[in-house]
């Protein structure tokens, strides 16, 4: 299929034993799906609405004090990493498109414009800056990503492997609070 691209499912089970990863077929022309040079490498990320952590983790039993440090740190993790991410050479050239975007939306917004086959963007960050700088087009799907994003992620925090990891061996003597976790 054209601009289409090849998924793998995990089990949550895989999810939670390993670092989760995920493989990209670069579409262009006509890729060799057997050649390890035309998969790209991609992290998972988990995040949750704050709320929903709360509620999850007030179903856990957690003390009031132990779920609002839980929250501060995950705050922390969350704006260090994806500011981190703003503060490279192409997030900042992200930035300059998208000056009103958070951190966590430029992150993910240059992942999700990876997925635009149309644009066919460069994998090489030099690459990547310069289209950022120079491609009008680029910069105005990137508003439009970002600012889709910022809606969608308000009040959301990101969740590091072993704080996930931690919370889904929890669930193991309360399947009912992974139900409200999963969903």
């Amino acid at each position: 299929e054209e601009g289409g691209g090849a998924s793998v499912v995990l089990s949550n089970e895989l999810l939670d034993a390993f670092a989760p990863v995920k493989l990209r077929l670069s579409v262009f022309g006509q890729p060799d799906v057997t050649d390890c040079s035309v998969w790209q490498e991609m992290r998972l990320v988990h995040i949750m609405k704050e709320s929903d952590l709360e509620m999850v983790t007030k179903a856990l039993q957690h003390s009031q004090n132990r779920i609002e440090t839980l929250l501060d740190d995950l705050r922390g993790y969350t704006s260090e990493m994806f500011c981190g991410i703003k503060n490279t050479t192409v997030g900042k050239a992200a930035a300059e498109c998208s000056p009103h975007s958070s951190c966590l939306a430029i992150a993910f917004g240059l992942s999700e414009l990876l997925g635009h086959s149309d644009l066919q963007l460069p994998a090489a960050a030099h690459n990547m800056r310069l289209r950022l700088r120079k491609d009008d087009l680029l910069c105005e799907r990137l508003r439009e990503v970002s600012s889709r994003l910022d809606g969608e992620m308000q009040d959301v925090v990101v969740l590091p492997r072993q704080v996930y990891q931690q919370l889904r061996h929890e669930f193991r003597d309360a399947p009912q609070v992974e139900v409200l976790f999963l969903a």
